[in-house]
């Protein structure tokens, strides 16, 4: 987590350097990389030191708690499935009091997201980590934070390692359109 962070932060440090907007700075993942970028923009916000203008989160593992009726529906799907995220929880926190976890681990273990940035959420139809997504895009918008929630039908984890399927590509571009009214381009 520090180190995606020192990342972000030398980006935000070395605009001038990259030729980029300092305040058109956005952070996105998919699956693990989705509960880094979320928890992660948490930490911005904590710290006070970047702002982000966006963030942009595919099919995230946002709930350690592994309690949601897609985590308990979905126990065989291919690619990803609940039996393969216990696994995963359970090498990440390894030795940790799972009651007592650090901050910046779940992204719905956050009780305050007031100053967050905007979100675009995609989440696949029979994916175990779908309805803890969708709890997360709730919460957001619960406390006034856009979010463009994309939930895509006939899907499963990492369906768009299949490029020419429709599917992948509208969400592809969903993805596109999302950022670049982040950045204040096209609407």
């Amino acid at each position: 987590m520090e180190d995606c962070y020192s990342t972000l932060k030398w980006t935000n440090d070395n605009t001038k350097l990259l030729g980029i907007d300092k305040d058109k700075i956005a952070i996105g993942g998919d699956s693990a990389g989705g509960n880094l970028a979320a928890c992660i923009a948490q930490m911005a916000l904590d710290r006070q030191e970047i702002s982000l203008c966006f963030q942009l989160l595919v099919y995230p593992v946002c709930d350690h708690t592994l309690s949601s009726a897609s985590m308990q529906t979905f126990q065989d799907t291919p690619l990803w499935n609940a039996p393969s995220s216990k696994l995963m929880w359970d090498v990440y926190l390894k030795g940790k009091d799972r009651n007592n976890l650090p901050n910046y681990v779940s992204p719905l273990q956050r009780t305050d997201l007031n100053g967050l940035p905007p979100a675009y959420i995609e989440t696949a139809e029979f994916d175990c980590l779908r309805d803890e997504a969708l709890l997360y895009s709730q919460k957001l918008k619960d406390t006034n934070i856009k979010v463009e929630l994309n939930q895509t039908k006939g899907t499963i984890h990492a369906y768009d390692i299949i490029e020419k399927s429709s599917i992948t590509q509208d969400s592809i571009q969903r993805r596109v359109i999302a950022l670049q009214q982040a950045f204040g381009g096209q609407k």
